[in-house]
């Protein structure tokens, strides 16, 4: 949320919050300050998810091998 009111342009100049904070109308320079916020939310949480979802195998994986008994072979 914090993004759309100091990035995001439109929403940036309408709320005053960016100009107050940091003296311009928007944080980042032009190419930035017109794509959508959504945009950004959909990579980083696919990306999050990616991660949750590897480092929950990992955990999974380490567990079962601590469960399973090696036995010697003779």
């Amino acid at each position: 949320m914090l993004h759309k009111f100091n990035v995001f342009l439109k929403e940036a100049t309408a709320s005053g919050l960016s100009q107050a904070i940091f003296g311009k109308a928007a944080l980042l320079p032009f190419p930035w300050t017109h794509v959508d916020p959504v945009f950004y939310a959909l990579l980083l949480s696919t990306v999050v998810f990616i991660a949750g979802t590897l480092m929950d195998k990992t955990a999974n994986l380490n567990k079962q091998r601590e469960k399973t008994e090696i036995i010697p072979a003779v």
